[in-house]
């Protein structure tokens, strides 16, 4: 597991679409390489931030957002071809395009299955490394359970494995359940606004700050302006058929990064 998905997903009591992604396997869908940035986009953003950012930081900071934004594009292409792929579907009840939803349904399937217990150690166990999600998340805490002593109990130690279920399964449960309830976060978007944000603080010293245009009726700002040129490009970026119409605003997301960071100082 990466480092990114520990830090999502490990130190965290709720299970959110922004975790969840770096657990989806990279082979899904589109294989793409890392995405690069578009000179243009990198322009735009160097004279947005020229003013604000300390020459000699300027280029860290560039390769900071060139870095999240071939995160961003990653994480996209999953979210938007389940996306696409929820929205074509045939079915009355369409499919959730959030992971989390789907997750969600699957653990509860393994629940069941466990707690009918009228199967084995050895296949609860199969059926949960059936689904690479669910293995992640659910090896992750057998493995802490079990103070690092075991790995890979599910295949390694399955009758024990079985047994700590029973608790591992309600309680990703529940966390998925908290990250499903405070509604839809696309990754992606948060992925751009962290970026932007951690590059204004670092080079700034301040925290970034929600500015409100009173002309426009709408947000606006250094922060907003470049999560804006990233989105215009990470659109750009994805394979036409799992493009919007119109690439994401953005303002949502930035001002849920703005707020959580002033909220921690």
């Amino acid at each position: 597991m990466t480092d990114n998905a520990k830090s999502e997903i490990h130190e965290r009591e709720v299970l959110h679409e922004r975790g969840l992604i770096y657990l989806v396997p990279s082979g899904s869908g589109w294989v793409l390489d890392r995405a690069q940035l578009p000179d243009g986009a990198k322009s735009e953003l160097a004279g947005l931030l020229a003013s604000h950012v300390p020459e000699n930081e300027l280029k860290q900071g560039l390769g900071d957002l060139q870095r999240a934004f071939a995160d961003a594009v990653e994480a996209a292409v999953l979210e938007r071809g389940m996306a696409v792929a929820a929205e074509a579907s045939s079915k009355a009840k369409k499919p959730s395009a959030k992971s989390g939803v789907q997750l969600r349904s699957r653990i509860v399937e393994l629940m069941t299955v466990l707690d009918e217990g009228t199967i084995s150690s050895e296949r609860i166990c199969a059926q949960v490394l059936e689904d690479p999600i669910p293995e992640k998340l659910a090896t992750l805490q057998l493995e802490e359970q079990l103070s690092w002593q075991v790995t890979n109990p599910l295949r390694n130690a399955p009758t024990l494995a079985a047994r700590l279920l029973i608790d591992v399964l309600p309680d990703l449960h529940r966390q998925i359940d908290e990250g499903i309830k405070r509604g839809r976060i696309e990754a992606s978007h948060d992925i751009l606004a962290d970026a932007v944000a951690t590059v204004i603080r670092r080079t700034t010293c301040s925290a970034p700050k929600r500015n409100w245009n009173a002309h426009t009726n709408r947000d606006a700002g250094l922060g907003l302006d470049c999560c804006r040129v990233l989105a215009n490009a990470l659109n750009l970026a994805l394979p036409v058929k799992l493009r919007r119409e119109q690439p994401v605003d953005m303002a949502k997301a930035w001002r849920r990064m703005a707020e959580g960071m002033n909220q921690t100082d």
